[in-house]
């Protein structure tokens, strides 16, 4: 995360039900949070996802990546999550619940950063 923008990183799971609004909903949520936030998709390594089934489920021109370094790192207990982080904190964090709830949650946590 080299530049200043702020990252959501979504962490979600092909076998999550409550995880299906997001992978849907993601160009909403894209529509629904500030200009210059990205989002990244996260979910747990080959190991433990069916990489064919991430790839399906995937939006178009959103990030993904498959690390259970991550949820370590990130100290996620399971999907469906959300972290909004910059280079340099967290901003907020919690379960995501649906597409508004996590755009209202990433709205918040940058107001909370300036």
């Amino acid at each position: 995360m080299g530049n200043a923008q702020p990252v959501l990183l979504l962490f979600l799971s092909a076998d999550c039900l409550g995880c299906r609004d997001l992978w849907d909903g993601t160009e909403e949520l894209r529509r629904s949070i500030p200009p210059g936030v990205r989002i990244v998709i996260v979910t747990k390594g080959p190991e433990q996802e069916d990489a064919e089934s991430i790839l399906a489920l995937a939006p178009p021109g959103t990030p993904t990546v498959m690390s259970s370094q991550a949820f370590r790192d990130y100290r996620v207990a399971g999907p469906p999550f959300l972290v909004l982080v910059t280079a340099n904190a967290v901003l907020t964090e919690g379960v995501a619940w649906g597409v508004e709830e996590t755009a209202r949650a990433t709205r918040q946590g940058l107001k909370g950063s300036r």
